[in-house]
């Protein structure tokens, strides 16, 4: 007599967790062009933002020199979030599964906790001026008022121009470049170039402004100086308006990572977790993560609304 036997594939029970696991090892995402990633195991995380000095004076010849406490001026601690999906299956349907079906449903899982952090990385552009997404100054991400020592200072586009074209660029570069430091010094930059950080609906505007060998949208052919400032163009689907975000609204950020504002702190990787439920006969798959996304100071970035 013939020997009848499901065809039992290679995710059974506990080893769908490591397919779980695997299944984003290929994936890019695009929050990893403009965050500032950090890791760390403690349950709290320390985010100190440091004053520094003010800017040194000239000494005349045996003249006392001047002393200065260093300023920590602004300070927050955050405890991460976590980010989890479930799914659970009756085991006959494991068991059956002749097509390997599960292995995209593996991959889903963790996609959906993948997508749950890009969606928290877009909020540093969609939620910019939002009241409740604030830097650890005490005001919102991008505000007129951010506080340093003497004053305030502004990382949102000043003036009327606030669309997304060749004239308002110039100008909030040339703002990122003013920007000053708690003490009232600009801010030491390694470099001056930003990365461009826009939704699909300014796409292409981005890349005639940007990829122009002269000056985009005009008559003139001077030769395009502000599409040689940008690094990058950072286009995000989750920018847009119909996730959330606007499809005029768009920023530039420093490309030196010690003035990217955006920080991004990770606790462990993706955590994957098979048990089952004897009474009912199912067994259960779960993926996780925890991170926290905090803005840190206003500096090195410029914010526009657009029109």
């Amino acid at each position: 007599m013939a020997r009848i036997q499901s065809v039992a594939p290679d995710l059974l029970h506990s080893g769908l967790d490591k397919v779980i696991s695997m299944a984003t090892k290929d994936v890019k995402l695009v929050s990893a062009q403009y965050v500032s990633p950090a890791t760390s195991k403690e349950y709290y995380y320390k985010i100190l933002a440091a004053g520094g000095f003010q800017v040194a004076t000239q000494l005349d010849e045996a003249a006392g020199i001047n002393f200065q406490d260093f300023q920590v001026p602004f300070r927050k601690t955050t405890t991460f979030q976590k980010y989890a999906m479930g799914w659970s299956l009756s085991n006959e349907t494991e068991e059956a599964d002749y097509y390997q079906l599960m292995k995209q449903r593996a991959k889903d899982l963790a996609m959906a906790v993948e997508k749950a952090y890009e969606y928290d990385c877009a909020s540093f552009l969609n939620l910019a001026t939002n009241s409740g997404f604030t830097s650890i100054d005490g005001v919102s991400f991008a505000n007129v008022g951010h506080p340093i020592l003497n004053g305030t200072f502004s990382n949102i586009l000043s003036g009327s121009n606030l669309g997304l074209n060749p004239t308002s660029l110039a100008a909030a570069i040339a703002q990122l470049q003013i920007q000053p430091e708690y003490s009232g010094g600009m801010p030491y930059m390694n470099t001056m170039t930003v990365d461009l950080l826009v939704p699909p609906a300014l796409s292409d505007q981005a890349h005639r402004i940007v990829r122009s060998s002269q000056i985009a949208l005009t008559g003139n052919n001077d030769d395009n100086y502000v599409g040689s400032q940008i690094r990058n163009i950072i286009v995000n689907p989750l920018f847009a308006a119909q996730y959330g975000g606007s499809d005029t609204a768009w920023m530039i950020v420093s490309t030196d990572k010690e003035n990217n504002p955006m920080l991004s702190i990770k606790r462990g990787g993706l955590s994957t977790d098979v048990w089952a439920d004897k009474d009912r006969q199912v067994m259960k798959h779960s993926a996780s993560r925890l991170w926290r996304n905090q803005p840190t100071l206003g500096n090195g970035i410029v914010y526009s609304a657009g029109a």
